[in-house]
């Protein structure tokens, strides 16, 4: 019984933090606080091709999800 009220206080905790971390999101949002899609996306391709080339050769060849 002590488990289970555990985690339904643990459950209880987690669930207001997500909400107040979606809160803040969409304040942030509201207020023009946002990265447009085509910067974040150029600068997760860039990291992508860094990453890529500090791959060593042999796993270069791995299938992977867009290049």
């Amino acid at each position: 019984m002590q488990d289970f009220i555990e985690t339904q206080r643990t459950d209880s905790e987690y669930d207001q933090w997500f909400r107040r971390q979606v809160q803040i999101g969409i304040d942030d949002a509201d207020a023009g606080n946002v990265i447009p899609a085509e910067e974040a996306e150029a600068e997760f391709a860039a990291l992508r091709a860094t990453a890529l080339r500090n791959l060593p050769r042999s796993a270069r060849s791995l299938p992977l999800h867009k290049r």
